[in-house]
């Protein structure tokens, strides 16, 4: 992440780190559903496969995203009178939403089934949800909230689809 510029009302960063973030995330969550995969058999190591496929699919829309809407250095004015959004997106960048260990593995204990991978899946959605709420509510600038804007609509997405997932699978029990 680029150094954030700050005064006493605001913090600087741009569109090219919230987005830096979001395809971090996405490749922590493909990183995640592909270690369950391994961990699991059957239907679920496919099941996990798949989620795996859809996290790498999102992080590869929001570079797309990236390369589309960021023009290159593009500062953007936040408010951050306390610097508690710079801290909370150095805290999201370094692993919060699906934390990651010390090789970037995202720590799975080995029994977990598939309702409990789906489970851990929902939360990282909703922290996800949290942060980008959090930065909307910071930004100054039009063009870079509607870019958090559409990765919001993303998360709901995803987190929509993994409730669907979830009730299936706790029909299927």
């Amino acid at each position: 992440m680029t150094a954030m510029k700050k005064d006493s009302a605001k913090v600087g960063f741009d569109a090219d780190e919230v987005l830096e973030i979001a395809v971090q995330i996405e490749k922590n969550g493909a990183d995640f559903y592909r270690r369950a995969s391994r961990l699991l058999n059957g239907q679920s190591s496919l099941l996990m496969a798949g989620l795996a496929a859809k996290e790498e699919e999102h992080r590869k829309a929001f570079l797309d995203l990236r390369e589309k809407w960021v023009p290159q250095h593009a500062l953007v004015a936040a408010h951050d009178a306390d610097g508690v959004v710079a801290a909370y997106l150095r805290a999201i960048a370094g692993g919060y939403v699906f934390p990651t260990g010390k090789r970037g593995v995202v720590h799975l204990r080995g029994d977990e089934s598939p309702m409990d991978v789906v489970r851990i899946g929902i939360q990282a959605e909703k922290d996800s949800i949290v942060l980008y709420v959090g930065i909307l509510g910071a930004l100054l600038a039009a063009r870079t909230k509607t870019v958090v804007e559409r990765i919001l609509r993303e998360e709901e997405k995803h987190l929509a689809d993994l409730g669907a997932l979830m009730l299936e699978l706790s029909q299927a029990r």
